[in-house]
């Protein structure tokens, strides 16, 4: 079984490799292209159970399929250590432990905590992406009533405004001008049967994990530039 499952681990990261090869990460955004000799030894990685790994693959899945103007495709990768641990590296890559899936009473639960790491993940993006493509590519004028000007909105602009931030949804802040992951991570979840109220239920169990863990280590090494921002 060991054997077996250690196998699909690694035609899961066979799988990644592919992806991340053929330029599907960065084509938007700060989501970095890994070279492959600085990808993590295979071996090394503990494999999960075929129960949690296929809860994983299953959800994530549909987190994808409701969510398609992410901008980017993470790759969701489960992990068979006892360590309760998510995080993600800079290629695009999503790590979850078993003990991690394991902390998720239901498979909502386990939605709601994916979709806190892919909107951590979707903020770094933000951040690192071009300013020209943060930007809308026309200038909508008020309307006359609003701004005195001498014509209203053109319809075509509306239009082409509306396109661009369905495609780049604006980012909630703080007040101290942070970014906000639980914040987008709800609106990734009103896109999918999952209550973006389930968000409260996983959040101590997300900040719990914060912080750079043993296993996060063993797949970087000393390399900064596998990671994600911390």
């Amino acid at each position: 079984m060991i054997q077996v499952e250690r196998r699909l681990l690694g035609l899961g990261l066979a799988s990644a490799l592919v992806v991340l090869s053929s330029g599907c990460f960065g084509s938007r955004g700060g989501i970095r292209n890994i070279p492959p000799s600085r990808m993590p030894d295979v071996p090394k990685l503990a494999a999960a159970s075929e129960k949690a790994a296929t809860r994983v693959q299953v959800v994530s899945q549909k987190f994808l399929q409701a969510n398609p103007g992410l901008g980017f495709t993470p790759i969701f990768l489960t992990i068979g250590v006892s360590e309760k641990a998510l995080f993600h590296l800079a290629d695009g890559r999503i790590y979850i432990t078993e003990a991690m899936v394991q902390q998720c009473k239901d498979d909502s639960q386990l939605m709601a905590l994916l979709s806190l790491e892919v909107a951590r993940m979707a903020i770094e993006n933000e951040e690192l992406r071009p300013y020209s493509e943060r930007v809308p590519p026309v200038q909508v004028p008020l309307s006359r009533d609003v701004a005195n000007s001498s014509r209203s909105a053109d319809q075509t602009d509306v239009a082409e405004l509306a396109k661009f931030e369905k495609r780049n949804p604006r980012l909630t802040r703080s007040r101290r001008g942070e970014l906000e992951p639980n914040v987008l991570a709800r609106t990734y979840l009103a896109k999918t049967t999952v209550h973006p109220d389930t968000i409260e239920k996983v959040e101590g169990i997300y900040r719990a994990a914060q912080g750079q863990s043993q296993v996060e280590k063993q797949l970087t090494g000393a390399d900064p530039a596998l990671r994600g921002a911390q």
